[in-house]
């Protein structure tokens, strides 16, 4: 089942599906190869009993698949991975799922945001929110909840009842205001099991602009902090018994994509392009030029001023200058190209009848001043779709005004799996297949292990470390038995289903070495029979009908025995097991092969003209071709 389900599939249940119907579609067609006649011989013979084996083999790929989620957490690797959701033309931004609080966590959708510190989203109470994906955080629901005290070395922007609150602006207007507290979270869906860590975040009282009007609950700020307070991706990075190393990785596609945090997706084509990173309240990398795939000349080559990489932010901007030379540079392009495949449809925008059109935009190589390395930025990137069902696709990169500043934004990171190594201090770039998901699966509604005893966490409490009592429920690697839930019932019926998986097994083998033996004995009378017929034919002089008999004795039927033989003749000894076995599998050809499928035997070249119908060749023949020289001679 590896190579179906390691495929890129937009959902588990499909690539299980996928991995079921390939194992079925293996078993039920064996290769043939007209050089290795016993090879294929005996694979023909095990196709007799290819439903039983494929029925065995499902049940025990059905069982893996129900051990084994898609997409989750690592343990052996120690990587945590969430699914990416939005898009560019929508959405306007990519977000993650996040499961918040005990003893069943509640779920909140944040934007994936490279570009800020804070994680935030609304609570129940808020005073000014908007309608959102998710219902709000209840604080009360939350056995591990815990309101973050003014004081006490926490820097505070204001004071009410004794919580420290805090306040966001951003770039384009929209803020948010609210109150600290501290809880359990887990990255990700219910199903990828992500391990809980305690983390501080934000509890939304008022929302303004973008905040207030978009889907998604709040934000996830996974940039560096200048002012030496912890992020939660600083949080997550703490728990050293379940994230091996402060990396993670984003791969976006048109929708969606995956968050990779311990770590990268592996999902990259190529192996990473590895640029310095400055790591200064943002992510910083200094650009050397842009120019068009496979042309010398730079189209655009300086002042992109300060570069930050920022997946919060929905296009890439550059300065009003670069902006211009860019867009007319890939309109002309454009003309020169027959409209690169479509209509234009207004200012940087194309009517497009095929998705795979937009391949026919010029790549951009962009060099990066540090380090010489690069990236291509490729036409599925920089043009984005208006709307999902919309055939009209406008550029990615837009104006940033008179500030000389470039920030490269969701458009600029679509199909590369984008890498911050903060340990080192690098920026890796890879073209990738990033995987695309849509629909969210169902709410939390279970409760959740948790590393220490349930209750208030006091400030200082952290996880337990390795062996603290959380064993994740799935995972992206091959699980333990150990790593099962704690369930009675569902451990009783794997144990259960793996005993019955080995049953079928020897079962099969038994019949199946039944099967060959006694057959093997037929095959044998059979063919001895056919010899003492042929030199009965010879000496009597009936050539043609000597043909036919031996073609009557290697059919699916036993042989017909001549008038006057029935008690004289003595019956030939039966061939062994261990020597059939290791000759050719006898009698399964296919009943449609071609005719050179009938010349393995001395005899087969006067077996084109035997047939009673005239036309030299007979199905039971064909299907008898298979077998070993000795046994036709």
């Amino acid at each position: 089942c590896r190579s179906p389900c390691h495929t890129t599939l937009v959902s588990p249940r499909a690539r299980r599906a996928s991995c079921a119907r390939a194992l079925v579609d293996a078993m039920a067609a064996a290769p043939a190869s007209p050089r290795e006649p016993r090879a294929r011989t005996r694979l023909r013979h095990r196709r007799r009993h290819a439903p039983a084996e494929a029925s065995i083999r499902l049940l025990g790929c059905v069982l893996l698949a129900a051990l084994r989620p898609a997409a989750g957490y690592d343990p052996q690797r120690r990587i945590e991975t969430a699914r990416l959701y939005g898009d560019v033309g929508d959405y306007a931004y990519y977000f993650i799922d996040m499961m918040v609080g005990s003893p069943i966590p509640q779920r909140a959708s944040v934007i994936a945001d490279t570009g800020s510190t804070i994680c935030a989203f609304p609570c129940s109470g808020c005073e000014q929110c908007g309608k959102h994906l998710d219902a709000s955080f209840d604080f009360s629901k939350s056995t591990t909840a815990r309101w973050v005290p003014c004081g006490s070395g926490n820097r505070c922007a204001s004071c009410q009842q004794g919580r420290c609150g805090y306040v966001q602006s951003y770039t384009e207007g929209s803020s948010i205001s609210g109150s600290l507290l501290e809880d359990y979270v887990s990255l990700g869906d219910e199903f990828q099991s992500n391990p809980p860590v305690i983390a501080r975040f934000g509890c939304h009282s008022k929302e303004t602009k973008l905040f207030y009007t978009q889907r998604a609950n709040g934000i996830f700020g996974m940039a560096p902090s200048s002012s030496g307070k912890a992020s939660i991706l600083q949080d997550l990075f703490k728990d050293k018994a379940h994230v091996d190393s402060s990396v993670f990785s984003m791969c976006l596609s048109e929708q969606g994509g995956l968050l990779t945090i311990g770590g990268n997706s592996s999902l990259h084509r190529a192996a990473p392009v590895w640029v310095p990173m400055q790591m200064r309240a943002s992510y910083s990398v200094v650009l050397s030029s842009v120019s068009f795939e496979g042309d010398s000349y730079a189209v655009l080559s300086s002042d992109f001023g300060f570069t930050m990489v920022d997946s919060g932010t929905t296009f890439t901007y550059l300065p009003q200058p670069l902006y211009r030379k860019l867009s007319d540079a890939v309109t002309r392009f454009c003309k020169a190209n027959h409209e690169c495949g479509g209509k234009p449809s207004g200012s940087g925008c194309w009517t497009m009848d095929r998705k795979e059109d937009v391949e026919k935009f010029p790549s951009l190589r962009v060099k990066f001043r540090q380090g010489g390395g690069s990236m291509l930025w490729r036409g599925q990137s920089y043009m984005y779709r208006k709307t999902v069902n919309s055939n009209k696709w406008c550029f990615g990169f837009q104006d940033n005004g008179p500030v000389r500043e470039t920030v490269l934004g969701a458009t600029w990171m679509i199909g590369q799996d984008v890498i911050f190594d903060l340990n080192k201090g690098r920026l890796g770039l890879a073209p990738a297949d990033c995987p695309s998901f849509v629909k969210r699966p169902a709410a939390p509604s279970r409760p959740i292990s948790l590393p220490v005893p349930p209750g208030k966490p006091a400030a200082s409490d952290k996880p337990a470390a390795s062996g603290g009592g959380w064993m994740p429920h799935g995972g992206g690697a091959m699980l333990r038995w150990t790593q099962l839930p704690a369930t009675p019932l569902l451990q009783g019926a794997a144990l259960a289903a793996l005993l019955l998986l080995a049953l079928c097994g020897v079962l099969s083998l038994v019949r199946n070495l039944r099967a060959a033996d006694a057959q093997a004995r037929t095959l044998a009378t059979a063919a001895a029979a056919s010899a003492a017929a042929a030199g009965e034919g010879a000496s009597g002089g009936g050539g043609a009908k000597g043909v036919r008999r031996k073609r009557t004795s290697l059919s699916a039927s036993p042989p017909a025995k001549r008038s006057g033989e029935e008690s004289g003749e003595r019956s030939p000894a039966p061939m062994p097991l261990h020597v059939w076995l290791t000759s050719s599998a006898p009698g399964s050809a296919s009943a449609t092969g071609s005719d050179s499928a009938v010349g393995h035997g001395p005899h087969s070249a006067a077996s084109s003209d035997a047939s009673p119908s005239g036309g030299g060749q007979d199905g039971r023949t064909r299907g008898r071709s298979g077998l070993p020289t000795r046994l036709q001679s």
